[in-house]
């Protein structure tokens, strides 16, 4: 399954809960998260990193679907 996932930097605050759930994946790097890795690696963790964002600023489709 492929896993679209698009971070909406405008509303990311950088806590970096998505870093903490998934540090494959994501990066904080400065003002915003950043995709680092591909998100198919660790499908469980990109879910729980998306989760886990108090902003609701990742989101992601697989199939179409959009992931919750």
């Amino acid at each position: 399954m492929t896993l679209k996932v698009e971070i909406d930097v405008d509303l990311c605050m950088a806590s970096g809960a998505c870093a903490a759930e998934a540090p494959a994946i994501f990066d904080v790097p400065g003002d915003h998260a950043v995709l680092i890795g591909d998100p198919d690696t660790d499908l469980d963790a990109t879910i729980e990193a998306l989760r886990a964002c108090p902003v609701q600023a990742i989101r992601a489709w697989r199939d179409g679907a959009e992931v919750e």
